[in-house]
């Protein structure tokens, strides 16, 4: 393509639709195939920056790691952290709190700053531990192996016979053995626990010159654990004041208010040839029938695009009827949550343009949620669209 087109040069002449040859001129055919299935807005939105790398768009530090080490060219290869990633795993599932959750996984990775690993990295200082005199500064020997550590393990009341080696993952794995042990949750938290606070006794007398006894880290351990257990101990709570309420699709169909009418929808999508169905019924404010119609539309690529294109569908059928006061009634729960904003996906956000431009247009229009039993006329029509001609 030349450096300077702009999107709409793939377009109709006079329309906001693909022109399907200049697609397959312009670009490889695989990729002119994913093209024609994006959905073009019929009217005019800001252009906006997305992340394609989540469901919604939005960057986030997972996603930008998964990236970088997936990134096709070879010569930007980025090693792995180092550690253990099946006990990174375990240390994640566990109900730990996420400081220390994230405080083990550095521990794991070598990417706590230690004297070791501080010249590991380049940094010319002197690497023996402060506390000890007695060997490098390591992260296993600082948590486990010396003799302030090893001290402080011993006041904790460990099981009988239980010693700490010179491998660090073997030292975290009997952790998480002692966690996963079935002891009382006190004891599975308390070691996770006394580790954070040899840590913050080590930085304490390296940047402050302060010297903490044994017995106040194991204290200062415990105490922790008895308030992280008090604040996560399962109780019934009540729901604080003003806050949102989340309705429940609606068990039993029921009539519009005075003037309004309901429209039921729904969509329904062969998954063998990738057709769809749309249907929609109206009824009056007392109940009566006013309308109905089901059409067979182009190919979708999912069941979930189905349900947008019918509530599109019924939108714009119901405005050229003359209706002008509205409640939409579908029964997909991640629909109604796009149309309340509860959710936001990027692949639907050029649908979700066109439905909310069209519900402007009406002098009152609201979306609700019913269940699939109260939805069945529509779905029915719909379903019977299959056996249509195409009509759009």
């Amino acid at each position: 393509m030349h450096p300077n087109s702009v999107l709409n040069d793939l377009w109709q002449v006079g329309g906001r639709q693909w022109d399907e040859p200049k697609l397959r001129q312009q670009l490889l055919l695989e990729d002119a195939a994913h093209a024609c299935c994006i959905y073009l807005p019929q009217h005019q939105c800001p252009d906006k920056l997305v992340w394609h790398y989540t469901k919604d768009g939005i960057y986030t530090v997972k996603s930008g790691y998964w990236l970088s080490l997936h990134l096709p060219d070879a010569n930007d290869h980025i090693d792995p952290p180092l550690g253990n990633p099946l006990l990174k795993t375990k240390l994640w599932k566990t109900s730990l709190p996420p400081k220390l959750k994230h405080f083990y996984w550095r521990v794991l990775s070598a990417a706590l700053g230690t004297a070791h690993e501080l010249n590991r990295r380049g940094i010319p200082i002197e690497d023996t531990c402060q506390r000890c005199c007695q060997a490098v500064e390591s992260i296993n020997h600082m948590l486990f192996q010396c003799p302030y550590a090893s001290k402080i393990w011993r006041l904790s009341n460990l099981p009988a016979g239980f010693t700490f080696s010179s491998s660090l993952e073997d030292n975290i794995e009997a952790l998480l053995l002692m966690y996963n042990s079935g002891m009382n949750r006190d004891k599975q938290h308390l070691p996770f626990w006394i580790g954070w606070q040899i840590w913050k006794s080590r930085n304490d007398l390296i940047f402050n010159k302060i010297t903490w006894e044994t017995s106040s880290v194991l204290l200062k351990a415990t105490d922790d654990v008895v308030e992280w257990l008090a604040a996560t101990q399962p109780s019934i709570q009540r729901p604080p004041r003003n806050s949102p309420t989340v309705h429940s699709p609606s068990s039993q169909w029921t009539l519009p208010t005075t003037e309004v009418v309901k429209v039921n929808f729904d969509g329904s999508f062969h998954s063998h040839n990738g057709s769809i169905g749309v249907g929609w019924i109206i009824h009056g404010d007392k109940g009566t029938y006013l309308l109905s119609r089901s059409s067979k539309l182009k190919q979708a690529s999912n069941p979930l695009w189905t349900e947008r294109l019918a509530l599109l569908h019924a939108i714009q059928s119901t405005w050229c009827c003359g209706y002008r006061k509205v409640i939409l009634e579908g029964d997909c729960k991640a629909l109604d949550d796009l149309l309340h904003r509860r959710t936001t996906s990027i692949t639907m956000e050029n649908l979700l343009v066109d439905i909310r431009s069209w519900a402007d247009l009406f002098a009152e229009i609201s979306f609700s949620l019913v269940r699939r039993e109260c939805n069945q006329v529509a779905d029915k029509l719909a379903k019977s669209a299959h056996y249509q001609p195409e009509t759009i």
